[in-house]
Formats: structure tokens, sequence, C-alpha cells
């Protein structure tokens, strides 16, 4: 091709300028141009072409004698090296622009991949939460197909703090010389609403601690006690305590009082004579505490223990006295499921022990123990800042009887929660955290009567209306374990996922 022999003779000439390579593909537009999509460069070919087409031109007419002048022809080749280098400059503009575009897209491709990720395990966070842990107030059993599964004790429940199996609230004293315990109340709800995650937690602690016994602060069935059909009594039971309570570590004497519940609340009114049994899940059932003092269930499950009103000498040192307190609630009184004969064994039945029975009792048994630790559990809260709050006709009829008699400590449930008060034993008013804290620790024998309210065995989120100053209260489901040794005893909470929330050391009451 003459153009060719031209640019040939045009670079002997010039010895600025280099013999193209045909390896090149046209010579000037090198080393990224197979990179380049081809339809960007459609108009380059065409232009490059053109030049071609001038060139041959030039060199047709230097064949024919004609000739071009020297000076022109340098100004021309000066013109095409120059419309070439801006061909160039444009083209490696558009190879950098598109992959300035390409890096672009591949950093908004790994973004949005990270921020999908995330999304995708905080879902995932948040379903295990919910389906393993079972969050507070979860009206479904999410562990119904666990249920006949005893709790290794491998497993970890804590979810934030000290976890069970590392917190010294669950874990066996070095010497003999104690007695410990767990406590839980408002549990009945056949495995639900976060009975069996409390359960497990449970467990866990009681394969460290080795309890000597657990003691439960009443509504053990609800919604309203269990059922006068034996058979359906037999599988309430089975389902709100047998199976729930299946771990080995829990295989030791419970301890129970009647809550109101048992008493059948729940499938009455309020307002006296009108009893309607279709608040309970089957109309026409017939309830009672009657049902839940049955003698047979203690011989379907050995641990299980409760009567209205007793009282156990665990050790040399510690005493613990039950008591019945439904019949000295005021609010009751005029309560439908209180009718003999509505209810039988209820608050105003022949069998029921009356209010004064109750309070002559527990102040004679407590006159006559000289046990260094007593302890009185029951069912109500003296002192709550719960849905219930604080029963005042409580403290008319018994503080006094307890701070004579030298009780360490009240453990209650009815509030479905957490809650810890204590009260200065001369002036009878409530202290806070720090003065309980620092004179349970410099005091050389206690000057307070401590509260407890373990009644969050299931469902929980009532939340605290009441003001009461407290030492310390959780809406959690929950337990408590207590450690007494020979003058201090310690008593911790637990949420549901057995995480430590609290612990208080005190010192005995000195003796009177």
């Amino acid at each position: 091709m003459a153009h060719a022999n031209r640019f040939t003779r045009m670079h002997e000439n010039e010895s600025v300028h280099e013999a193209p390579d045909s390896s090149s593909g046209g010579g000037f537009i090198s080393g990224d141009n197979g990179m380049m999509n081809h339809d960007n460069l459609s108009f380059d070919v065409e232009n490059v072409g053109n030049h071609h087409e001038t060139s041959a031109a030039a060199a047709a007419a230097a064949d024919s004698g004609g000739g071009i002048p020297p000076q022109r022809e340098r100004v021309a080749m000066q013109a095409l090296h120059t419309e070439f280098a801006h061909q160039r400059a444009s083209t490696d503009f558009i190879i950098q622009k598109k992959a300035t575009k390409d890096r672009c897209i591949l950093l908004v491709g790994v973004g949005i991949g990270i921020f999908v990720s995330l999304i995708a395990l905080l879902i995932a966070a948040f379903v295990y939460e919910g389906v393993v842990g079972g969050g507070p107030n979860n009206n479904n059993n999410n562990n119904n197909n666990n249920n006949n599964k005893k709790t290794s004790s491998s497993q970890q429940f804590s979810t934030s703090g000290t976890s069970v199996n590392s917190h010294v609230g669950c874990h066996l004293e070095p010497t003999n010389s104690h007695v410990s315990f767990l406590v839980v109340g408002d549990s009945g709800r056949m495995g639900t609403h976060n009975q069996t995650e409390v359960a497990n937690a449970m467990a866990m602690c009681a394969d460290n601690l080795r309890p000597n016994f657990i003691v439960h602060t009443g509504d053990i069935f609800y919604p309203a006690g269990l059922r006068d059909d034996v058979n359906k009594r037999n599988s309430d039971f089975a389902a709100s305590f047998t199976v729930p309570y299946n771990h080995d570590s829990l295989q030791v004497p419970w301890w129970c009082v009647l809550g109101n519940h048992d008493y059948g609340d729940g499938c009455g009114d309020s307002v006296k004579g009108e009893f309607k049994l279709d608040k309970c899940p089957e109309r026409g059932e017939g309830r009672s505490p009657l049902n839940t003092l049955s003698k047979d269930l203690r011989r379907r499950d050995k641990r299980f223990f409760v009567e209205r009103n007793y009282d156990v000498r665990v050790s040399a040192d510690v005493h613990i006295f039950f008591m019945d307190t439904n019949p000295l609630i005021d609010e009751y009184k005029l309560e439908a499921w209180g009718e003999a004969d509505v209810v039988r064994g209820g608050l105003r039945s022949s069998e029921t022990p009356t209010p004064r029975f109750i309070l002559n009792k527990l102040q004679s048994e407590l006159q006559q123990s000289n046990a260094r630790w007593k302890i009185v559990v029951a069912h109500h809260p003296m002192y709550s800042n719960g849905k219930h709050g604080e029963f005042k006709e409580l403290q008319q009829l018994l503080l006094d009887i307890l701070i004579d008699n030298n009780v360490a400590m009240w453990f209650n449930g009815h509030d479905h929660d957490l809650q810890h008060f204590a009260i200065d034993r001369s002036t009878k008013t409530l202290v806070t955290h720090d003065d309980a804290t620092n004179r349970d620790r410099t005091d050389t024998s206690s000057t307070l009567l401590h509260f407890f309210t373990s009644g969050a065995g299931s469902k929980t989120g009532r939340g605290f209306p009441g003001k009461l100053k407290s030492v310390y209260q959780m809406d959690l489901p929950g337990f408590i374990s207590v450690k007494v040794r020979d003058d201090t005893a310690s008593v911790s909470l637990f949420d549901y996922m057995g995480a430590h929330l609290h612990t208080h050391d005190l010192k005995r009451p000195a003796e009177s």
C-alpha cells in the first residue's frame, strides 16, 4: 500500500519519529486497546481511516511527480501527529473513566453485600433470642419439644452479667455448716410464659449449689388451681410441675404455700355471687384448693409438699415458717371464688383456718423456736412496687410479730417480678440500697428486716407503678438463691437466662 510506504519514508526522514510496530494494530494507539470495548472505539477507527486516506492521496501525488514541498509535508505530519495524540488522550480518558466507574460499581456492590450481611445477622440474632431464649412475656412455649429433656450443666443461658455457672450465689460452700435453697413463685403455666426457661436456669444454678430444698411462694397452678376431674388434675399437675422441673438437680423437696389462684381466683368476678366459670379454659370445670392440697399429688411426685400453715426446722440454726396469707387479705372477703358453696375449701369454708388462728399459730411457733435464723414464707407481699402493690393489712397484722421474734427474712410472690426491700427494725421505715448494704456490712448484727419478692417464675412484664423506697427491683422472669451460714446469709437474684442481677449479704438479727 502506497500510504504505508510513505509513512515509512517519512519516519526515515524524521529522526524524531520511530518506525511503527505492526503488532500494535496501527502503531499510534498502544497499551490498553486490548482492554477496550470495540463499540467505544468505532469513531477512532473511522478517524484513523480518514487520516490514512489523506496520507495516501499525498503519497500518490508525490509518486506522480507533482510532489509536496518538504515544509508542507512536515506541517501536515505534525498536524496528523497532533490529531492522533488527541485521539489517544481521548481514548485514555475513556479507559480511565470506565475503570473508575467499574471500581465504583465494585465498591458499591461490596458495601451493599456487607449491609445485607449485617441485616441478616441481626435478624438471625433476633430469631434466636425469640426461639431459644424466649423473651419476657412470650405467651408461647418455645421449648415444648424439649420439656422431657433434662438440662445439661454445660449449657449456658446467660446473656449479660455474671452467669449462674460462675456466680458465687450458685456455688457449693466449702464446708457443710450452711443451708442453701432456691425460691420461685407464680410459675404454674404448663411450661409456657418462660416457665421452662426459668426452670432451666434454676437447674443450672442447682447443678453447682446443690440446694437442700426449693421454696415455692404460691400460685402453683394457673389459672385457678387444679380441676376436680382426677385425670385432668393429674395432667395439669404434671404439665405445670413435674415436667418443667424434671432436671436431676431439682429432685429435692419442694415446700410450697397456696396463692390466690390456687384458691380459685381466675374463674370468678370480683362481685360477690357472680361466679363465672367461662373465664376458665373449659366451661363448667370445678376447681378447689383441696385439689392442690390432696395427698395424692405427693404420691405422684414425692418432691411436692403443700399445706396451709406449717413450719420446717431444716437445721439446728435455720427454721422456716410457711403461712397462708389469703384469708388475711381484705379485698378477698367479697370475692365470689371465696364462697364455700362455689369453691370447695374456699376462703370462707369451714375447713379454712381463720385469720386469728393463722396469726396465733405463727406467733406461738416463732416464740418457741430457738433457731438463730428464722425465715417466713407467704404468698402476698408486705411491701411492693409491682402491680398489686403493698398490703397494708399484712403490715398491721404481722410486722410487730416478725420484729419481736427476730425474723431475718420474709419471702413472697404474688407480684410477678423480683424485688428486695428492707426496713429499720426500730423505726419500721424502708431504707435504700446503699443504706442496707452499708449497715449489713458494718453492723455486728442486723438491724434490718429484709423482704424479698420472688414471683417471677413465668409471666412478668407488669412494671413497677409503686414508688416505695426499694433496695432492688427487676421486672424479668427469674428466681432467687439463698445461702445461710452461721452468722451471715447471701441472697442472689437471677433472671430467666441465668444472668446474675443482685446479691445482698446480710447479718442475722441479734438474739433477744
